[in-house]
């Protein structure tokens, strides 16, 4: 069904410009817990359910008055993700803490589902003359900057750290609260640790 879909998706966006919009929700089935079976815990911990991931892809429109009504419709879907989550040990948060922060590959944590929406956005889209992946605060991440991507797509992501920035030796967000929105330019952000820097535009 996903791949039939996907290859729709592909043919709509040939030669246009589109958003690829990527989120997870989540599937709360406590009040069937009496009939499910095989299901992880959604958020809270406790509920059994899933989490959906889908890449929704829409026109971002021309500009051209004439295609007012076409901006933001739906052309489909790219793909989408099903991950579930084990349910934790008894001992609470902290006991779970020093597990929780053992470095792994980002490929083995749920985060890596923002870098699988990328890949599979640049992969289903490369007939559209241009894509925008747009992503929540949560995939403001190393990773996600740093996965190659075709020239024709872009990353468009609501900042959640204070980023440094080398040219003006303050954060991203300090400077964005002076810049307001008149312009955008070219950002680099200071190595941190083994990361090397990295570059991204702010508007």
């Amino acid at each position: 069904m996903l791949s039939t879909a996907a290859d729709h998706t592909a043919r709509a966006a040939h030669e246009r410009h589109v958003l690829a919009i990527q989120d997870t929700t989540e599937l709360n089935f406590s009040g069937h817990a009496g009939s499910k079976r095989g299901f992880g815990v959604v958020g809270n911990g406790r509920d059994i359910g899933l989490f959906l991931h889908p890449v929704i892809v829409v026109d971002a429109g021309s500009g051209d008055p004439l295609q007012v009504g076409h901006a933001g419709g739906i052309l489909g879907l790219a793909d989408a993700f099903i991950s579930s989550r084990k349910k934790a040990p008894p001992g609470g948060r902290k006991q779970r803490e020093p597990e929780r922060r053992k470095a792994r590959p980002i490929e083995t944590r749920e985060t890596g589902r923002w870098i699988d929406g990328l890949r599979a956005a640049d992969r289903l889209l490369g007939g559209a003359a241009m894509v925008t992946v747009i992503a929540d605060c949560e995939s403001d991440i190393y990773e996600e900057f740093a996965t190659p991507r075709s020239a024709h797509v872009h990353l468009l992501v609501r900042a959640a750290y204070k980023s440094s920035l080398d040219q003006w030796r303050q954060t991203l967000c300090g400077h964005g609260g002076h810049a307001g929105f008149c312009g955008a330019g070219d950002r680099h952000s200071r190595q941190a640790g083994p990361a090397r820097a990295r570059g991204a535009n702010a508007a």
